[in-house]
């Protein structure tokens, strides 16, 4: 069964993945985490995600997340910057999801399932791999 309450980080200086195992949180603000060699980094140090943070691209098996600039292979001129929240197309009422705006217009499109068949990367792509599940002692 997926874990639903994993936390992912990235150092933002080396976009090096951390398998985090301690938070210091206060104020609902990270200030702090450790990893499992003992390294602590400072919140500001660090970007954190959550399962709820990007989309999984089988085909690629690559994650696409907030910021990442893409080409849909259908419009390769095109280039386009995966957002997440409220949204609205030609005048429709505003949805929450995934969209996309196009750089440098700022046109919003919806991104779509059958979009992750085209899509090809332009940002540089940190790999998220599962951390093992511990299990607390009984």
């Amino acid at each position: 069964m997926p874990q639903s309450n994993i936390i992912y980080a990235v150092q933002n200086s080396t976009e090096r993945q951390i398998d985090l195992t301690e938070l210091t949180i206060r104020d609902t603000v990270v200030v702090a985490a450790k990893d499992a060699d003992e390294t602590t980094y400072l919140g500001t140090d660090i970007n954190i995600f959550t399962p709820r943070d990007f989309l999984y691209v089988p085909d690629l098996d690559q994650n696409l997340t907030v910021g990442d600039e893409i080409y849909l292979d259908n419009q390769s001129l095109q280039k386009w910057t995966v957002k997440q929240g409220w949204y609205s197309v030609d005048d429709n009422p505003a949805i929450y999801g995934w969209y996309l705006e196009s750089i440098p217009a700022g046109k919003i499109r919806s991104l779509f399932l059958k979009d992750f068949n085209s899509l090809t990367f332009v940002t540089p792509k940190t790999e998220f791999t599962l951390p093992e599940i511990i299990d607390p002692e009984p």
